[in-house]
């Protein structure tokens, strides 16, 4: 993906990712982490980070 922090210019702003079936991405990564602590859910760090570089998600 283009834009992301390891390298590639970002989207144009203002920019909205609509994650359809994102219940159904939570539940199936649900033990997935990258923390290393394992507290926070992989989605969260994703929409976190999303949200960070200025992407704004809808979750549907």
């Amino acid at each position: 993906m283009r834009g992301c922090p390891c390298g590639g210019d970002f989207p144009p702003a203002p920019f909205t990712l609509v994650w359809h079936d994102a219940e159904v991405a939570r539940r199936a990564l649900a033990a997935v982490t990258v923390d290393t602590a394992g507290e926070t859910p992989y989605v969260d760090d994703v929409l976190r980070l999303l949200a960070r570089v200025g992407i704004t998600v809808e979750l549907r």
